[in-house]
């Protein structure tokens, strides 16, 4: 994958069960989300964090789209500490996926905006308003 060893990623910060459970390593429970594999695994979640981010950013702020990530970032990495405690793991797939359940949230709770009149003063977007569910 074109990346840094495991003992590389350790060093730098890499997610640990036994280091954060034995040796008080709580800093390995934040800098495993700015952690890559390597260039591919770095690269398909940037690009995943600049569309994705972007829209939660642009519709929330950034402080609050920062805290939609950090947080189930840093869940993500305690489940991965609970559940694979063998494993090291880095990556900011937990922080993305929460950026992606915060965007399904925000369309189930403004599903009725979305085709509304009120709105979408335009006659734009008024074509699929038969797909609607109520």
């Amino acid at each position: 994958m074109i990346g840094p060893s495991a003992e590389t990623l350790l060093r730098m910060g890499a997610k640990q069960t036994s280091l954060i459970v034995n040796q008080g390593e709580w800093y390995r429970l934040f800098s495993p989300m700015v952690l890559h594999a390597g260039l591919i695994h770095y690269f398909l979640n940037m690009t995943a964090l600049w569309f994705i981010g972007k829209a939660v950013e642009q519709c929330h702020g950034f402080a609050a789209a920062a805290i939609i990530f950090i947080i189930p970032a840093v869940g993500g990495t305690i489940m991965s500490a609970i559940f694979l405690p063998e494993y090291i793991s880095v990556g900011a797939s937990g922080g993305i996926f929460g950026l992606i359940g915060a965007c399904i949230a925000d369309i189930c709770i403004n599903w009725s905006l979305l085709f509304s009149k009120h709105v979408n003063s335009s006659d734009e977007g008024t074509r699929f308003r038969h797909l609607k569910v109520r």
